[in-house]
């Protein structure tokens, strides 16, 4: 017997029929929009690739301008970001390489040097950092075998041929490495580098009459206002056979030069007490006058610069406690002139104070000094302990209590220290 049929459905049909019309539509509509947005996507991919490829060498454009000023910390941020944008791009990777060879971190720069060369990225410029990082590194016949491409590729480009002379000096072959520096100043008579690359060269070199000739060379590139007339007058500074007649000059230009810091004042300072040592007295008390007048950053560093010469008295002159107190760096200099003096007691006393401006570290670290000296070893042993747990979150200051650890003769606290 037939069903029948159930009015209810037949007087739904036709809404069940546009329902079902709905879903295929949307169906239809849904596939659509996943081809579209795949295509899209497949589109974008490439697109965002290359947007952090431009911003990867954006940052390490701007890397390259603060290296070219000496601004390590902040070329450091921004060449890291560069690399860590995009680590393919070569720009970045080029930043970051250099940045480790002019901060002193050759092993790390050839790491970076080696992956521009695998991205068949390197320029001639390049090639040249990394031989200097190769001859830091004492990798010798790296060096030579990067040295001999560069020059079989322009053999007489002046650029090369300074690169060729340090390589040379390194192979301990003075003659040779004197021969590519005349050939590169030669090639290019206005360079101060190859100026300074010259006259340092002269000045070891055997070759008879190079060595007066290397001091007469070093002395007219310091009236260079570049960096390279800079370094002539730190290198002739520390050469103790400089002629007398040489001296008045390097003495002027240290503490003359517009990139001279105070550091180079002071070895200019140095030099005038090893030329006229008869005038030390006058020559240091007029210093500390002088640098009374000055701004705070110089005091301290004249300060520190005293005190390696044990002259205490003249410190204390200069910043005297009550002034002292008033800010950290010029009291860590007193304390440490008053240390000189074995004014233990006073130490103590002015450290159990109230409104000391020392972070704690410091503070320990000087009261375990004077427990030890007045005899109170328990006491000492207590404030070393302080001082470690106080410096436990700081790398610069755990290196600190390192480096006072071990000029006290407390190997075991530096040992600790630097395990830390």
């Amino acid at each position: 017997m037939n069903a029948r049929p159930n009015p209810a459905l037949k007087k739904l049909a036709p809404q069940l029929e546009a329902a079902k019309k709905r879903r295929r539509t949307a169906m239809i509509l849904g596939v659509w929009i996943v081809v579209v947005l795949g295509a899209a996507l497949f589109e974008i991919k490439p697109a965002l690739r290359e947007i952090s490829f431009w911003r990867s060498r954006r940052y390490a454009t701007k890397a390259e301008v603060d290296l070219n000023a000496e601004n390590w910390q902040a070329a450091q941020i921004k060449a890291s970001l560069a690399y860590q944008i995009q680590p393919a791009e070569p720009t970045a990777i080029r930043a970051v390489a250099r940045l480790q060879s002019l901060t002193g971190n050759s092993a790390g720069a050839l790491t970076f040097w080696d992956m521009l060369a695998e991205a068949n990225a390197l320029t001639p410029a390049d090639r040249r950092m990394q031989v200097e990082d190769l001859l830091r590194s004492d990798m010798i016949p790296q060096a030579r075998r990067a040295m001999e491409g560069l020059l079989a590729e322009a053999p007489n480009d002046p650029q090369n041929l300074r690169a060729a002379a340090k390589w040379a000096a390194a192979e301990k072959n003075s003659e040779q490495a004197l021969k590519f520096a005349e050939r590169a100043l030669a090639a290019d008579p206005a360079s101060t580098q190859g100026k300074l690359l010259l006259g340092l060269l002269q000045c070891e070199t055997p070759r008879v009459g190079a060595r007066e000739a290397g001091f007469e060379t070093l002395v007219k590139l310091t009236e260079s206002r570049e960096r390279p007339g800079l370094e002539a007058l730190v290198f002739l500074s520390t050469r103790k056979d400089l002629p007398d007649r040489h001296k008045s000059t390097v003495i002027m230009g240290l503490r003359n030069h517009p990139l001279a810091s105070e550091q180079h004042r002071l070895i200019a300072l140095d030099l005038e007490i090893a030329a006229h040592p008869e005038q030390r007295d006058a020559l240091l008390d007029a210093a500390v006058e002088q640098y009374k007048k000055a701004d705070a950053l110089s005091q301290r560093t004249f300060g520190v610069w005293l005190n390696s010469r044990n002259e205490c008295k003249r410190t204390l002159d200069l910043l005297p406690l009550e002034e002292a107190m008033k800010r950290k760096d010029f009291l860590l200099v007193t304390l440490d002139a008053m240390a000189q003096q074995k004014r233990w007691t006073e130490i103590e006393e002015v450290l159990q104070g109230k409104a000391v401006p020392l972070d704690e570290v410091y503070t320990e670290l000087f009261l375990a000094r004077a427990s030890m000296e007045l005899g109170r070893t328990s006491a000492a042993d207590l404030h070393w302990r302080r001082a470690h747990v106080a410096a436990s979150a700081s790398p610069e200051q755990i290196r600190f209590l390192g480096g006072y650890a071990e000029r006290v003769g407390q190997t075991d606290q530096a040992e600790l220290a630097y395990r830390s």
